[in-house]
């Protein structure tokens, strides 16, 4: 059986959680599944992501089964978390019976098990109620299905805590797809940036916005020699990148970097387009602001690549681009945002980026990244935060220590964890 062991937070409920992420190299196409939980070996590795996705459920699921029946007396663990698990109203309205909630990201990528008051139950997106009170009547007499306006929204959640299928997933619709052979299915859905990337990510445009740069090309420009330039203090570039930027004037750009000392080897403007050019970037490099890990760096990178290029962005103006990126960026996990903070052009191109289609939209000073873009926002940061006040990490259900749980001969890849009775 699978321990009871969840993060205690001391004034809400328990929380279990697992995240989906790449084995080997991000281009692999194989995934493992990593649980909160210490004691719990990891997943995998699964060639397809619905199938780490599916193992993933049924992890929780034996977590769900073990941890028993809701406690009757339940402190909103929602409210533990400042009710930053969902929009709205907050604290005026936690209230109700505890229910057990299962939820995830807009991907399906990262899944929470938590115990929630049932108003946030209801406010939480993507969440199904998987334990707890039955739900409520409506004077109609019909049943009050928390989020069922949120449950129509991941396919997924709607099979939430079935084991993992050993046959092989089923393929695709016949047809054409824009996904790449060695990617699964469902990578276009799937977060291009991590949590820790996103910050990395905001790093970068917060350090391209001191820079003494006037022009709206200049400063898209200065983003992507910035990111390639980031460990090294050079960058290599070709004539058909800046082509691809689609700046509007790109030798005064490439002046105004020399003003820097942003400096490239050769002639980007009328060279051999293939051929690779260094530009040297003073004040990048490992002495620089940017203190970027190489894959950090290279999703990062890859990252302003997608934004910029989004297909609501084919057309659109350097300005226009640039505030995608911090859009992008700064948006929560469900694609929510507000200008207030960002640079000033940000509030003046967003009822633009509204029209082209990368806002569904636009609430001043608040705006939601459009359903199909969800992917170009960082993931979502689920790991439990650490408990300074007791030196265990997680704690069983009734609060009372237990013998550490050992490896009974668990196959190899299991998370089932043996306790010793």
């Amino acid at each position: 059986m699978v321990r009871v062991e969840a993060d205690m937070a001391p004034e809400g409920g328990r929380l279990w959680g697992a995240t989906i992420t790449p084995y080997g190299h991000a281009r692999s196409g194989s995934w493992i599944v990593q649980c909160f939980s210490a004691r719990c070996a990891r997943l995998g590795p699964f060639a397809d992501l619905r199938q780490a996705r599916a193992a993933l459920l049924a992890h929780l699921g034996d977590h769900h089964q073990a941890a028993g029946a809701v406690p009757g007396q339940l402190r909103c663990r929602c409210r533990a978390e400042g009710h930053s698990w969902h929009p709205g109203p907050s604290q005026a309205l936690c209230a109700g019976s505890g229910v057990r909630v299962l939820s995830s990201d807009p991907s399906g990528i990262a899944w929470r098990l938590s115990e929630v008051c049932r108003t946030c139950a209801e406010q939480i997106p993507r969440a199904k109620v998987v334990g707890g009170a039955p739900a409520r009547r409506t004077p109609s007499g019909r049943a009050d299905h928390i989020g069922a306006s949120n449950q129509a929204t991941h396919r997924t959640t709607a099979a939430a805590f079935l084991p993992p299928q050993p046959t092989t997933c089923p393929q695709a619709p016949s047809g054409g797809t824009d996904t790449e052979p060695n990617q699964p299915k469902a990578a276009g859905q799937s977060r291009l940036l991590t949590f820790p990337q996103g910050q990395a990510a905001r790093q970068l445009l917060a350090y391209i916005a001191t820079l003494p740069l006037t022009s709206f090309d200049a400063r898209l420009l200065a983003v992507i020699v910035a990111i390639r330039a980031a460990r090294e203090g050079r960058a290599n570039f070709i004539g058909q990148d800046l082509r691809a930027l689609r700046l509007e004037d790109p030798a005064q750009a490439l002046a105004d970097l020399g003003t820097l000392g942003w400096l490239p080897d050769g002639d980007l403007l009328n060279g051999d387009p293939s051929q690779a050019i260094s530009v040297t970037a003073p004040g990048l490099g490992p002495e620089g602001p940017l203190h970027f890990g190489k894959q950090t760096r290279t999703r990062v990178s890859g990252w302003t690549s997608r934004v910029v290029a989004a297909k609501p962005l084919k057309k659109a103006r350097p300005d226009l681009r640039l505030a995608a990126l911090y859009l992008a960026a700064h948006a929560n996990p469900g694609g929510r945002g507000t200008v207030a903070g960002l640079p000033q052009e940000c509030e003046a191109a967003a009822p633009g980026l509204r029209d082209a289609g990368y806002l569904d939209a636009l609430e001043h000073p608040d705006y939601q990244i459009a359903e199909g873009l969800l992917h170009l926002v960082p993931s979502p940061d689920l790991t439990p935060a650490p408990r300074l006040d007791r030196p265990e990490r997680f704690r069983v259900a009734d609060g009372q220590p237990k013998t550490p749980a050992t490896h009974v001969g668990t196959p190899r890849g299991s998370s089932r964890m043996l306790a010793r009775e």
